[in-house]
């Protein structure tokens, strides 16, 4: 039971960082500043928070702010999460990318995607995971 379970992971026991935090939008434009929190690789796969807030005090609620996680590889975009936020000023979504059994490696190389839907915000990174014994 355990054996299946790690092999659904990116990497060992060893919980790493494998992309550094990220700031997405300064919120210049719509007065909605986000940001990534670092993700990091485990057990579980990939994690990390997506975060955004409203900065100008005239922008709307962001009580029906919606955002999603997809990985990107050969060709196509796999959604690994989708969040909605409950929220008047700050919306934070925690997102867990499970390893998609048909993703080629080791070395397992995609782009982390985020999309923004309320504010049309894309935000993309490639990662290399080098894997191991799963």
């Amino acid at each position: 039971m355990i054996k299946n379970y790690r092999s659904r992971g990116f990497s060992g026991p060893n919980l790493e960082v494998c992309v550094p935090p990220s700031l997405v939008s300064t919120g210049e434009d719509n007065g909605i500043a986000s940001w990534i929190s670092a993700v990091t690789s485990g057990l579980d796969g990939l994690q990390f928070v997506y975060t955004a807030m409203a900065v100008w005090e005239d922008v709307p609620s962001v009580l029906d702010y919606r955002a999603r996680a997809l990985l990107a590889f050969g060709g196509a975009e796999h959604e690994v999460g989708y969040g909605r936020s409950n929220t008047n000023r700050r919306a934070e979504f925690q997102f867990l990318a499970r390893r998609p059994a048909d993703l080629p490696g080791p070395p397992y190389r995609f782009h982390l995607v985020v999309e923004d839907i309320t504010s049309g915000v894309r935000w993309e990174t490639p990662v290399v995971l080098p894997g191991r014994d799963f």
